[in-house]
């Protein structure tokens, strides 16, 4: 016979039992029964009957507590800054005078357009006491965190909590998290699905119209921190340039959607869309300027394995080359420019008579106008630099053995970094990309800083189709 004698209801005694079963438990499970030392010295069966119990007891509470929260009754004793509990009636609050004026002045700054350290500093400059610090205070039977007296040093993400609480709108949001095992303190945040929403339960601090638009601004706030950050790992920053206007290329950041990869690229600063005088993007990623850098570091360490000597020579004769070259392009830049700059009289002396003529309007003459004005100024400011660049321009000596020494030196990474790659190089040359995929192409010349080889590309991938690595000053191509 099996005598069976449970806790809660009567016991029960089968005198024929039709089925014996054995139970086998996993070493897993026995150790971390075993690690439990409540039930020491009770013998193995203690400690499986009192981790049951303990487990069971735990999820008899979490029933009752999610019972209370899904009937909208709070569980937890803390209240959102702001607020205080209503002594009548535990499960009301009321809005706390002082706190809640910091609470809509921090809405407001945000509104204004202020970031969260900006915010930070005036509250701390201002000796206004942290929602810890002032429940310490002026509600000790709210304080439940251990902090100084008079603490008013604020920080972002205190800020940020408080700019992200619904109940300032009036609503009660219960469930926010959740204990992820009876044993430990640990516990996770819960989704929206998972939590209890019940709008209108207490009288709101700020307004809807507030809400949205510091919302709108915390938004802004939060990804540009975000794209600073990716900023900061950007490896190429301050080297690129266009080739038609000259102007440094800009940083920018694309999100896939499908995917949320982040690609980090750069486009012409004097982009403006896809306007007939504006200078075109230049687009190009970081990516596939590693992957062209990472080449030509391959490219040098080769030809210099090859023949260091011989590569030394070559390399001072280009050099020399290119040094005499040097007037004979600044001439033509010159030109080209002094021409663009005659071009844009005739086309302003000809709008200023089709304005005397009644055939241009007013406000299209005036946006014209001073469009080809400041375009003129910009000319103006170029063509005495170029100017200047004629009188002064010098050939320069080189030392052909310090770029063989910085191939050296980076011919075995792997990983791209900004140390390196400003230590190598002084600038690289962005040119239009022609065609569409999958047959577009786009030129790029890499100008180290030790005056090694300028290297041209047209390969703008992490690997190349072209069987010619002799020649340091390839021009390969690549299907993208």
């Amino acid at each position: 016979a099996i005598y069976v004698d449970r806790m809660t209801r009567e016991a029960e005694c089968i005198m024929h039992p039709a089925l014996s079963a054995i139970l086998s438990i996993q070493p897993s499970v026995l150790d971390e029964i075993m690690s439990n030392t409540t039930m020491t010295g009770r013998g193995l069966i203690a400690r499986f009957l009192y981790e049951w119990y303990a487990k069971d007891t735990s999820n008899k509470i979490k029933s009752v507590f999610d019972a209370r929260m899904k009937s909208g009754l709070r569980v937890s004793a803390s209240v959102p800054y702001g607020y205080y509990r209503d002594p009548a009636d535990k499960q009301h609050i009321l809005i706390d005078p002082i706190s809640a004026a910091v609470v809509q002045r921090i809405f407001q700054m945000m509104a204004d357009g202020m970031n969260t350290g900006d915010i930070c500093r005036t509250l701390t400059e201002e000796k206004v006491l942290t929602p810890a610090a002032y429940a310490k205070e002026y509600r000790p039977e709210q304080c439940r965190a251990r902090v100084e007296t008079g603490f008013c040093k604020w920080n972002r993400t205190v800020v940020l909590e408080i700019l992200k609480r619904q109940e300032y709108l009036g609503h009660t949001i219960l469930k926010k998290t959740v204990s992820m095992n009876f044993k430990t303190k640990e516990r996770r945040d819960t989704t929206e699905e998972e939590q209890y929403f019940f709008p209108n339960t207490h009288e709101p601090i700020i307004s809807e119209e507030l809400w949205e638009k510091a919302q709108r601004n915390r938004r802004i706030v939060e990804r540009k921190r975000l794209n600073d950050d990716i900023k900061a790992t950007s490896v190429f920053l301050g080297l690129l340039y266009c080739s038609e206007c000259g102007r440094k290329l800009r940083f920018g950041i694309e999100e896939k959607d499908s995917t949320g990869h982040i690609i980090m690229h750069y486009t012409c600063g004097g982009y403006r869309g896809d306007y007939d005088e504006g200078c075109s993007s230049h687009y190009i990623n970081e990516e596939d300027l590693k992957a062209l850098l990472t080449e030509y570091l391959r490219i040098m360490t080769k030809r210099i394995i090859q023949d260091e000597a011989a590569f030394i020579r070559e390399l001072s004769e280009k050099w020399k080359l290119h040094q005499e070259s040097i007037p004979v392009r600044a001439n033509e830049d010159l030109k080209h420019t002094q021409e663009r700059y005659a071009e844009l009289g005739s086309r302003l002396t000809k709008l200023y008579e089709d304005f005397a003529a009644g055939l241009l309007p007013e406000r299209q003459y005036r946006t014209l106008m001073e469009k080809y004005d400041k375009e003129q100024q910009e000319l103006e400011k170029r063509l005495t630099l170029l100017e200047e660049e004629i009188e002064t321009v010098e050939i320069r000596e080189i030392n052909p053995q310090r770029f063989v020494d910085l191939i050296k030196k980076y011919k075995d990474v792997t990983d791209l970094h900004r140390g390196m790659v400003r230590e190598l190089i002084d600038k690289i040359v962005v040119h239009h990309a022609t065609g569409v995929k999958p047959n577009r192409e786009q030129k790029v010349e890499i100008r180290p800083t030790a005056a090694g080889p300028i290297w041209k590309s047209r390969s703008i991938s992490s690997w190349l189709r072209s069987k010619d690595l002799r020649n340091w000053r390839p021009s390969l191509k690549q299907k993208r």
